[in-house]
Formats: C-alpha cells, sequence, structure tokens
C-alpha cells in the first residue's frame, strides 16, 4: 500500500511537467487559421468596425480581404473578422432527404401491392426493389429542390 503513493506522486509531477512544457495558451494560439476562400465567392463578415457585412468576394490578401456590397469595394483586415460564413447549397440535405421519404414511400407501395389471391402482400425482394428505387429517385428529386436552397455556413472561427 505504500509502493502506491509514491507511483501516484509521480504521475502528478509528470502530468504536471507535460502541462507546463507546453507553454502558455491564449486566445491567439488557438484560434483557427482563416479559411481560404474563392473569388467571387459571397460570404458575410462581422467586425466590430462594421457590424455585419455581405457581399461577394474580389480578393483575398495575407492580411485582409476585400468584398463588395454591390456599389463598391470594402477592405476588411482579417484580424477584425469575428465570424465568417460563406454561401453555399443545400443539395446534400435535400437528397438525403428525398431519398429517405422516397424509400419508405417505395416499402409503402411494395407492400400495399397486392396481386389479390395471396395473403403475403410483399416480398422481401420487392420491398427492398421499391425502396432501393424510391431511394436513388428520391436523393436525386431531393438535390435539385436543396440545390435551390441557399445556406449560410460558418466557416470562422
Amino acid at each position: 500500500m505504500h509502493t502506491i503513493t509514491p507511483i501516484v506522486v509521480l504521475l502528478t509531477i509528470a502530468a504536471s511537467a507535460t502541462s507546463l512544457a507546453q507553454g502558455p495558451t491564449d486566445s491567439i494560439s488557438r484560434q483557427p487559421p482563416f479559411p481560404t476562400l474563392t473569388d467571387s465567392q459571397w460570404v458575410r463578415l462581422a467586425t466590430p468596425e462594421l457590424g455585419r457585412t455581405e457581399g461577394r468576394l474580389l480578393t483575398q490578401g495575407h492580411s485582409d480581404v476585400v468584398i463588395t456590397d454591390g456599389s463598391r469595394p470594402v477592405h476588411v483586415p482579417m484580424a477584425a473578422v469575428d465570424t465568417l460564413w460563406t454561401r453555399g447549397r443545400s443539395s446534400g440535405t435535400g437528397a438525403l432527404v428525398g431519398a429517405i421519404l422516397f424509400a419508405g414511400l417505395g416499402a409503402v407501395l411494395a407492400t400495399s401491392s397486392s396481386t389479390g389471391l395471396e395473403e403475403n402482400t410483399g416480398s422481401a425482394r420487392s420491398v427492398a426493389s421499391l425502396a432501393t428505387i424510391g431511394a436513388i429517385a428520391g436523393s436525386l428529386i431531393g438535390a435539385v429542390v436543396g440545390h435551390a436552397i441557399p445556406r449560410w455556413q460558418r466557416r470562422y472561427p
């Protein structure tokens, strides 16, 4: 029982030394790197000076980004950016929702289809086939519908 105490003390000292060797942690070192953006991409920036600004990206330098709101270019230092969003599409979400809905519809149709003489209304093969066809068709339809829906994605921080 006395040999456990020195082991615990040594492990505690080792853990403390490891955390001290990592150095101080401040808010600057914890900030993620600023993302690389593509020209003509729709962005929304929030800064203390400008508030929330939205526009199309003209250029991204090493220390600032230039966006236009349609009337004039706005130079924004990267260090001043609190948050950054980019506008994308909801194609993936639409495809997933469409696949689930249409797969369920295909399974329901397969189980309810009957020749009138059979007691067993849907074989496992027909249920799986119609559910798969429904999922494929639903994902295509959902992706098209989702592409029409814009979605802002937070990219920084």
